[in-house]
Parts: structure tokens; sequence; C-alpha cells
């Protein structure tokens, strides 16, 4: 939980910027100090203690919307907004004018985002090094009908730590280089840069408190930073309740088609790998991949003899998967894709069903998925 002092119309406020555990999701929340509540004497108990003395939480900011969290007047529940307006687009930009600047767009409170192959588990917030390629890539993006706008922050690492808050789940700089959020063993964040030398060598860089990066003699040990629930309801959130994310169908209402594997000679039978995947039962279940395209599936199967399998377009899914349950595999959607396109297929009676990151989703007749409650 992330904690801030903030200075309004000469009166301090307190912040605190985190997951809800309640709502399980990222919430800001404004403390204001004991006397500022009418009627505080009648309700001790909702002190909360600070390094500055008791306060009160009076309004919170949760799904781009601020409510108050105690009898309020408008002209008071306007200053709560003022206050987390200008956290929000002022504060955690960075106010340092030393530290080295980059570049990011914006739409309303919300970052821009990339779905990247280097952060399969989650949103990618995009950095730019110039001005003229964050300006660039906004202009290209309008999304939701709200344009997107590019801002300069000169404190990077602050700006990362929000994005890891949020539950982004890792960044890329110059729609190249991917960062990963990482811990060391004191639980201290930090960002991972990886990027090609001159040779074409892999480089690890760490971030500094100035914005540069630079490879350390004795890099700590770490661990990149994991939270799978936090990164799901943030991408539901950011791409809408949809099964899954695809550049040519985002809205997830076309009929799908799908292609599969099957054993050459040997119609019906599907091929079955290990597949080391997050959405994997166990780590060493056979899984039968399938997949929206045939190229996607003739990549998967790249260094593999050509002789062994055929590609079959898939007219009936369900009877796909009684014939893998029949062979004891588990039908897995485009593995090593990004967990935003990814999914397990099972059968629940003659109901075909899709477990993905947004949750449950059952094929309906016209070949397109419905969501289950």
């Amino acid at each position: 939980m992330r904690t801030f002092r903030l200075l309004h119309d000469k009166e301090e406020f307190y912040l605190l910027d985190g997951e809800s555990e309640e709502e399980r999701c990222r919430t800001i929340t404004v403390l204001v100090t004991c006397d500022k509540v009418p009627g505080f004497e009648k309700t001790p108990h909702l002190a909360i203690p600070t390094d500055k003395g008791n306060r009160v939480a009076v309004a919170r900011w949760i799904d781009d919307r601020v409510e108050a969290l105690v009898e309020t007047e408008p002209d008071r529940l306007e200053v709560y907004q003022a206050v987390l307006k200008t956290y929000l687009e002022d504060c955690l930009a960075g106010d340092s004018t030393t530290g080295v600047a980059y570049f990011y767009e914006k739409q309303g409170h919300d970052f821009g985002y990339v779905i990247s192959q280097s952060h399969p588990h989650g949103l990618a917030i995009k950095i730019f090094s110039r001005k003229e390629l964050a300006t660039a890539e906004a202009g290209a993006h309008d999304t939701g009908g709200r344009p997107a706008d590019t801002y300069q922050t000169n404190n990077l690492c602050e700006l990362l730590t929000r994005a890891a808050n949020e539950g982004y789940a890792g960044a890329i700089l110059d729609e190249r280089d991917p960062i990963y959020f990482c811990v060391d063993e004191k639980e201290v964040l930090h960002f991972l840069r990886l990027s090609q030398d001159s040779d074409e060598e892999i480089e690890e860089t760490l971030l500094d408190a100035r914005g540069e990066w630079s490879a350390p003699f004795e890099r700590p040990d770490l661990d990149i930073v994991e939270n799978q629930d936090a990164c799901d309801r943030f991408m539901i959130r950011r791409l809408g309740k949809i099964p899954f994310y695809r550049e040519y169908d985002s809205d997830g209402t076309a009929p799908l088609t799908f292609c599969a594997i099957e054993k050459a000679n040997e119609p019906g039978h599907l091929m079955g790998f290990e597949i080391e995947e997050s959405l994997s039962p166990t780590s060493t279940q056979s899984m039968a991949p399938i997949f929206f395209d045939q190229s996607s599936a003739l990549e998967f199967m790249v260094g593999r003899d050509p002789d062994d399998f055929v590609t079959v377009e898939v007219d009936d899914l369900g009877a796909l998967l009684r014939n893998a349950d029949r062979d004891g595999l588990t039908v897995f959607l485009e593995p090593g894709n990004h967990r935003s396109a990814s999914g397990i297929f099972w059968l629940n009676g003659a109901d075909v069903i899709l477990d993905s990151f947004s949750g449950f989703w059952k094929l309906d007749a016209s070949n397109s998925f419905v969501k289950l409650s």
C-alpha cells in the first residue's frame, strides 16, 4: 500500500493507494484529520492510525469514480474530488525535473497498453524515450471514443510503481524492450529491462532513481512479480468482459473458427503435448492444442516431422472434446499465446465451456460465446 501526503488549499490530506482486500481492486482512499469530520466523537472507531496521528477515511477513488465514505456536504465532496484529481494527474507523474524524461499516453486515468508475448499474463504499459514516438502512438489510437493524450514524466520509477499497483504485468519501452516488475529478497520493487546490444546479445539493465538504465556489478537476486488475480481483474476492466482478445476480432462477437492437429493416418485422434502453462491443471498433464487458424497451428509445429501430423478445420468442437477425453487429453486454446487469447475447453453435458481469464463462457448454436453468470 502506497502512502502519500498532499497539500490542497493549505489543508493536508493523507492518501492510501493500493489494492483493497475487500474490493480486490485498486483503490485510493482520502484521509483527513479527525476534526474535519463533523460528529467524529460519536464514531471514534473510524480512526485510522498514521505516522502523523489518527485520520478518518472520508472518500475513495475506485473504478474511475469517487465515492464518499462518510456523510459529506456537496462542497466538501468536491474538495475530495479535486484532491484525487491532483493526485492522479499530477503527483503520480513525478515532480522531479532532474530525472530522465520519458513519455506515455493516457485515456482518462488509464495508461496506454499493449498485449505483448513478453508479458503473457497481463497488459503492459507503453513507455517511450522520445516525445514524437509517444505522440505518434497516441494519435493512432482512439479507444472507446476517448482520444489518447501524451504526457511526460521525469520519475519513471514512480510511474512504473503505479502501473504495478494497478495490475499491469510489465512495460514495453519504445515498442521494443520489455520491462519486468521484480522484487528482491527484501520485497523491494525493481524494474528490469531486456534489450539487444550491438552484437544482438540480450542485455539486462536495472532502472535507477534518475531514470537511467545500467548493469550493476552484482545484480541482486530478483523474482518477477506474478499477481495473476490482479492482472486478470485489470484485463477484464480494460479489455471488456470478453472471453479472449484477437486483433482481427476484438469484441468477441463474431463466429469462431478453429484448427486442430491430428496424428497422421489416425483421423479423429489429436496429438498430445506436455504444455507448461499457468492455466494447465498440472505441469505434467497431456494437452491437445487448438488454434484460431492454420498458420498458428503450423507455427506451433515448427521443428517437428511434418509426416507425423495433419492440421484439420474443426467442424464440431463438441465431438473434438469427446475424442480428446477418450484419449486422456485436455484441449487447450492457443498454447504459448497471450493469456487474454488462451484458455481451456471442456464439456458440461452437451455444452462446450471455455475457461478463460475472464471466467466461463458457453459456445452457443451460432458458434459464438455467451458469458455464464
